[in-house]
């Protein structure tokens, strides 16, 4: 059951952090958050464990029309569109890695990953201005070579494989593809989106009752219901951790992140 919110100029909620499970779609719901109080609403998640092709679409929903089940019944105002944003693996995310394969699929020459539009090939020796590597510590060498490699990424030697990340943390995003998946294994570690709602895209003519609203005892009332909460659905197998932010000044977050949406803002 949601609760009011207090005036504060700022409110922020973590997330419950969650595990979907792939095989089939899966849907997760949040809690309601309040909204009168507040111009703007900003859901920002962590998405993490992606393969390439995995994809989790994020929602947010208005919920003036709670009818105390937790079901969102409504999306934002339609004058505004749906609020929605989607993740793919491997594109446009904060960090990634790649492994190697091992016994019948360690790489062969000509095997290729891809950085940012950026290639190289595995050979027999490793030479960063022909960006060619023989091992893990050749790829990394050619990733991060000042003048043949990727601009504003950085790989780190985990010892049993690699991982990109953003120099900067956030001034830039990390996509990769490989020749051979088998092969070269490259895996999302974290992806990030954000939703940002405001005020005045949601709902606010239908009220919402509170049944218990003070206590046992206590009569219900009906209180204007500006609310908003997201929906997640994916078929993949992942893990999910976010949090949201209320405030009463617009903000525009600058962080280059796989996706986004806006409403009203």
């Amino acid at each position: 059951m949601p609760n009011r919110q207090n005036d504060a100029d700022v409110k922020l909620d973590i997330l419950h952090p969650m595990t979907m499970v792939g095989g089939i779609p899966d849907e997760y719901q949040s809690d309601c958050y309040h909204m009168e109080n507040y111009r703007n609403a900003t859901f920002i998640l962590d998405v993490m464990g992606m393969g390439p092709g995995d994809t989790l679409t994020a929602t947010v929903f208005d919920d003036s029309v709670e009818t105390g089940d937790d079901s969102p019944m409504a999306v934002i105002d339609p004058t505004y569109g749906a609020v929605t944003a989607t993740v793919v693996g491997n594109t446009d995310v904060q960090q990634a890695s790649v492994t190697f394969g091992v016994g019948a699929d360690v790489p062969v020459n000509g095997d290729t990953v891809t950085v940012n539009g950026v290639t190289f090939t595995y050979a027999a020796a490793t030479s960063e201005p022909d960006r060619e590597f023989t091992d893990l510590a050749g790829l990394i060498d050619c990733i991060n070579d000042p003048d043949y490699g990727v601009s504003l990424v950085e790989a780190v030697d985990e010892t049993t494989h690699l991982t990109l990340r953003s120099i900067g943390r956030g001034l830039a995003t990390i996509t990769l593809t490989s020749s051979t998946d088998a092969r070269l294994i490259c895996r999302t570690v974290m992806a990030q989106l954000y939703l940002e709602i405001d005020q005045g895209a949601v709902n606010k003519v239908v009220p919402y009752r509170f049944p218990n609203v003070g206590g046992p005892g206590v009569a219900p009332y009906d209180y204007a219901g500006i609310w908003a909460e997201a929906t997640l659905v994916t078929a993949a197998s992942l893990d999910v951790a976010g949090v949201v932010v209320r405030g009463r000044g617009r903000h525009a977050p600058k962080q280059q992140v796989a996706a986004r949406d806006t409403r009203g803002v």
